[in-house]
């Protein structure tokens, strides 16, 4: 009789990842079926099955107490239960892009050469990067996540794996913890359908230079700080056993001419920016885009610590400062160019170009959240990330020109823009339905401002790009398509300042209908005053 667990036992590739295992009964016994999940950990000892003898006292099952004496006939501790925690875990955290580790550069470097490299002799087995992993995670990444790690290391299990690795420690049994509570989020159908609110699933822009001279409109945020911070260490110190020590620093940098920078970022900027694959670069922009490229060498480049502007000739630092200068010169065109032109196109995701706030329905046990109010929020909950944003609900809650708003979580509302080489997800805080109309010309009804609002303490270069997208791309783009209402971006930077970094947003945009309605009736004057001629 065939028995395709011995004929093989083996599933999995010992490089990958396992997918599959054969099914185990109760005691132990292969069923011959094939499982496609990983086996999760527990105690198994396959062994025959005994003969049963009458008058014979069964045999106790095996005690596996690992030599700590906290288990007993009695009562046993699953120890199971934190580690397929921690594989669960550790899986999760392995298919997260790489600015999200949370690990030092250094892990960074060894997890991708571990992960990616293309080995051609002998290669780590997928266990022992496993391993390694794990360990990374439990020292690194663990202390990181707040509650999590918290949960997954209480006492009991601290001392039952030796975490953090103080092995003379006396074992303390801790009491069994409650389950946490769980809630459900999601859309109040169909008693709050009114409250709906949609938005663009934009995948990319789409980004035309005008006819005319090309010029740049700097602002605060085109600002690139060079600092160690960012670029790495500027002065290390190398010392042998025996021997004097040397210090490494930039100082050589610092012989690079200005021109010869100038000339490098610049022929970056046409290979990069406003080109079309398979498209040749547009040579003919040279001679303006290095006046341009001037102009932001000499006005908006900050070096500190020890950092010199020929940093920017490494890929990655010259992408940074290339994408500055790109929205520069995007949003003096957009300013330039005439309402039917619209230089600006969103790039909408063609299977999903639309979403809604009526496809939110999801449970979570977080804590930190805040419940709505029935008249102005489609969705029951709103799930927080500081104490911030929970003030921020209760200013939209109390605001009377707020018609509605939705907590950015689960929602799928990203925007994409980039830091430096690497394309990112963006999410933003809120999004908010604002009557910015007036008595006489309200406009609740028929067209209400999206506001997108972010809640931001410190604002570092990624905040910056975030930003400078929002203003030079996702929002020309996507007021010029049309489809999707008229949408601004605000960022609150004070917590006790949002009632009126709130309403200095509302005059602002309300000038701006303001002044469009009475350019609109100026040329319509103009024409008229032509047909009477």
């Amino acid at each position: 009789m065939d028995n395709p667990f011995f004929e093989q036992p083996i599933l999995n590739s010992p490089y990958a990842g396992p997918s599959r295992h054969w099914e185990l009964d109760a005691q132990g016994q292969p069923t011959q079926k094939i499982i496609q999940t990983r086996r999760p950990a527990e105690f198994i000892t396959p062994i025959p099955q005994p003969k049963k003898r009458k008058g014979q006292p069964q045999q106790q099952d095996l005690l596996f107490d690992e030599g700590q004496g906290l288990s007993s006939q009695d009562q046993r501790y699953a120890h199971t239960a934190i580690i397929n925690g921690v594989r669960e875990q550790v899986d999760r955290w392995r298919l997260l892009p790489e600015h999200q580790w949370r690990v030092t550069p250094e892990t960074a470097r060894l997890l991708k050469h571990w992960r990616h490299h293309p080995f051609s002799g002998i290669r780590p087995f997928f266990c022992q990067v496993e391993a390694v992993e794990t360990a990374i995670w439990l020292v690194e990444v663990a202390p990181q996540v707040g509650k999590l790690g918290q949960r997954l290391f209480n006492v009991e299990y601290a001392d039952v794996l030796g975490i953090p690795f103080d092995f003379t420690a006396k074992p303390t049994v801790a009491p069994p913890q409650p389950p946490r509570k769980s809630i459900q989020v999601k859309a109040m159908r169909p008693e709050r359908d009114h409250l709906e609110i949609r938005f663009p699933r934009v995948a990319g822009y789409r980004v035309e230079l005008p006819n005319q001279r090309l010029t740049a409109d700097f602002s605060d945020d085109s600002c690139l700080e060079l600092t160690p911070a960012l670029v790495g260490p500027s002065k290390t110190r190398n010392a042998g056993i025996i021997g004097a020590a040397v210090d490494l620093d930039l100082k050589h940098l610092d012989q690079v001419r200005h021109s010869t920078l100038l000339m490098h970022l610049t022929k970056h900027l046409i290979l990069t920016q406003w080109r079309d694959p398979g498209e040749p670069p547009r040579l003919h922009l040279f001679g303006q885009l290095k006046r341009i490229t001037r102009q932001w060498l000499d006005g908006y480049l900050d070096c500190k610590g020890g950092t010199y502007p020929a940093l920017l000739m490494y890929q990655e630092l010259a992408d940074m400062a290339c994408e500055r200068i790109a929205a520069a010169v995007t949003r003096a065109g957009m300013q330039a160019a005439l309402p039917e032109q619209r230089p600006i196109k969103p790039v909408l995701d063609p299977y999903n170009p639309e979403g809604s706030t009526r496809h939110v329905n999801f449970s979570t046990s977080k804590e930190d959240r805040w419940q709505t109010d029935p008249a102005r929020c489609h969705i029951n909950w709103a799930m927080l990330d500081s104490g911030w944003e929970a003030e921020l609900c209760r200013v939209l809650e109390s605001h009377p020109r707020v018609r509605a708003y939705v907590k950015n979580h689960n929602l799928g509302f990203e925007v994409p823009y980039r830091m430096g080489s690497e394309t990112r997800r963006y999410l933003p805080d809120f999004i908010v339905l604002i009557d910015d109309g007036t008595k006489d010309q309200p406009r609740a009804g028929d067209d209400p401002l999206h506001l997108i609002i972010e809640v931001k303490g410190y604002r570092g270069e990624d905040a910056k790009a975030k930003k400078e997208t929002m203003d030079s791309y996702w929002i020309p783009g996507v007021n010029n398509h049309g489809g999707f209402g008229r949408w601004a971006f605000a960022e609150m930077t004070d917590v006790w300042e949002m009632e009126e970094g709130l309403q200095e947003k509302l005059c602002e945009n309300f000038n701006v209908l303001l002044s469009e309605k009475v350019n609109h009736g100026d040329t319509e004057n103009t024409e008229n005053t032509e047909k009477m001629k």
